[in-house]
């Protein structure tokens, strides 16, 4: 079941490539993300952490003919959604490794996802964790997606606790569609991101912005 309350289906994206009977699925989940105003850019298949294109972060678009040009030259580039210029943050709900030991004494009691203790930090609060655009990832957890704060550039670095971490400026995510060889990721909600509650957040340094370069219409692995 979704984290967030109020939660619907998210539809599978039904977009067509221009001067084709259909995209290939991973197309189709770039544009429907790009429609949503995330920057996004490709991995190589079947990885999380390997960009084809340099300097993935300012490469990353919402444009659509360079996504048509990246997808339908790599139809089975996996997602990635950059943070910084989707304006997001993204909250990392991971789980337990098989084998791995649950922490001893921890303040949620028993813990074996960080979902466990994102709901914990939200009950000390009072509050539920609100509903929002959440993502099944490959491991059986999730990625919870919130609008970033006015005027914060919140950088990935730092725990928000055990088995969450945070991605912002500087980091991504890989996005629903994509497929890992543990499994896929998947849209399972439609809410538009809320801004991110200020527990979920941490200090951090302003990001530095480079002058624009040329990005390539096609992939360019580094």
């Amino acid at each position: 079941m979704p984290p967030t309350e109020r939660t619907s289906r998210e539809q599978h994206p039904d977009t067509t490539t221009p001067g084709s009977d259909a995209a290939s699925p991973l197309l189709r989940w770039a544009l429907h993300l790009a429609g949503r105003g995330w920057a996004v850019f490709p991995l190589r298949p079947l990885t999380k952490d390997r960009p084809m294109v340099k300097d993935w972060e300012h490469c990353a678009t919402t444009e659509t003919a360079t996504i048509h040009a990246w997808w339908m030259a790599t139809p089975t580039a996996n997602i990635g959604l950059a943070c910084g210029p989707s304006n997001l943050y993204v909250v990392d709900c991971d789980v337990l490794k098989p084998g791995e030991p649950m922490p001893a004494g921890h303040p949620a009691g028993r813990v074996e996802s960080g979902l466990q203790v994102l709901r914990a930090l939200a009950a000390r609060r009072g509050d539920l964790i609100a509903a929002t655009y959440a993502v099944t990832t490959a491991s059986g957890g999730w990625h919870l997606y919130y609008t970033k704060p006015a005027g914060a550039a919140l950088r990935t670095a730092g725990k928000l606790g055990f088995k969450l971490d945070t991605r912002g400026h500087g980091g991504y995510v890989v996005g629903p569609g994509s497929v890992l060889p543990r499994g896929g990721t998947s849209s399972t909600t439609t809410a538009p991101p809320p801004r991110c509650p200020a527990g979920y957040t941490r200090p951090s340094l302003q990001c530095s912005h480079r002058p624009a370069q040329r990005c390539p219409s096609r992939p360019v692995c580094g």
